[in-house]
């Protein structure tokens, strides 16, 4: 027949103008399509059909740490480039010891810290999920240590009493011949 052919959206988030159907959002939208009757044919309508509309995938997400090398006790600031959409960004630690909290990673102790970020999925972009970065940590630098000898001359057989000043944490101290 000569019937106009229309389409219409039965359920879901689509629209459809013309022939033309639109995914306003995640989720299956039914649509079926009519042709109206003319002078010799009925008007007929389809059954549903079930078109799939997904969340749009986000570009790269880029995750970036500075600094980062850092020391025990020392923080790096995290950010990301990349993505898209309004999803909120969080970052996770994978491993090592370290702690995250917000965008600021602590060193709690010397070794790798492995950490992603994550920028949540919204209406209309997936989540995604950054490449891993690798922190090191390392142990803080101690002061200056002097060594002190009492008497700083000796007989033979003779004692000298050592002590250290200086120095930070709560290693201990020992005290080595060198010649």
């Amino acid at each position: 027949g000569t019937g106009a052919v229309t389409y219409q959206v039965i359920s879901g988030p689509c629209t459809v103008s013309g022939a033309t159907l639109t995914g306003l959002g995640q989720g299956s939208c039914s649509v079926t399509v009519t042709k109206a009757a003319d002078g010799v044919y009925a008007e007929a309508t389809s059954d549903p059909a079930t078109i799939t509309v997904d969340l749009a995938p986000q570009s790269p997400l880029t995750l970036l740490a500075n600094p980062t090398t850092l020391e025990v006790n020392g923080i790096s600031a995290l950010d990301t480039t990349g993505g898209n959409g309004t999803g909120a960004v969080t970052y996770q630690l994978v491993s090592g010891p370290c702690s995250v909290s917000g965008s600021t990673l602590t060193g709690l102790g010397a070794g790798s810290c492995v950490v992603t970020a994550t920028k949540a999925a919204d209406a209309v972009y997936a989540l995604v999920v950054s490449d891993p970065v690798t922190l090191t940590v390392s142990l803080a630098p101690q002061s200056p240590l002097t060594v002190q000898a009492n008497p700083t001359t000796v007989d033979v057989n003779g004692t000298s009493a050592l002590s250290a000043t200086g120095g930070n944490g709560t290693g201990a101290v020992t005290y080595q011949l060198l010649s």
